[in-house]
């Protein structure tokens, strides 16, 4: 008999243990709300897959679907400002108000940028970064220089082109590499 007690008091505690961690997710779940729309080519209205949604102030964010489509669950209620951004677009922004166990709506069509297209730099690093905010420095060798040179390697054409770039072969030997030092750092 104690030991059936035993049992039944340790379930008991065990439930309410268990409840005590679960009400408050459920709890919180339930009072918050979404945001959600689609980003699209405002000339073409075709979707822009990948856009980047970003809410201000925190650090919430996603992506669109093959759509152009998103959606931002679990934000609590309030006023956020939305961001859209896609390479080569002007970035769109709309203040919405999120409401508990509602979707607000903040659609974009956003315009092209036809004078920046050029200014993203593709880094190693940190992927995709605006030319205006990239800490170093940059140099930037045409397509029309590397044509003029007169050689069948890339790197001889890169040799002497932009400041901070040594080209190194190494050695005679057949196969042998070709070493770039970069600013002082292989």
């Amino acid at each position: 008999m104690k030991k059936s007690l035993k049992r039944l008091l340790a379930s008991a505690v065990l439930m309410a243990a268990l409840l005590m961690i679960a009400s408050p997710i459920a709890f919180a779940q339930e009072f918050t709300g979404e945001v959600r729309g689609t980003v699209k080519d405002k000339s073409t209205g075709e979707a822009l897959v990948g856009a980047n949604i970003l809410v201000v102030g925190t650090n919430k964010g996603t992506t669109t679907n093959f759509e152009g489509a998103y959606s931002l669950k679990g934000l609590p209620p309030g006023q956020y400002t939305i961001i859209a951004r896609f390479v080569g677009y002007v970035r769109g922004q709309q203040t919405v108000q999120v409401v508990a166990n509602q979707a607000a709506e903040a659609s974009y069509n956003l315009d092209q940028d036809i004078f920046r297209t050029d200014e993203v730099v593709v880094t190693g690093l940190s992927g995709e970064i605006p030319r205006s905010e990239l800490g170093n420095a940059i140099s930037k060798v045409s397509g029309e220089v590397i044509q003029k040179v007169v050689t069948t390697n890339i790197m001889d054409a890169l040799a002497a082109k932009t400041p901070g770039i040594e080209v190194t072969r190494g050695g005679g030997t057949p196969g042998a590499g070709t070493y770039v030092t970069i600013r002082g750092r292989h």
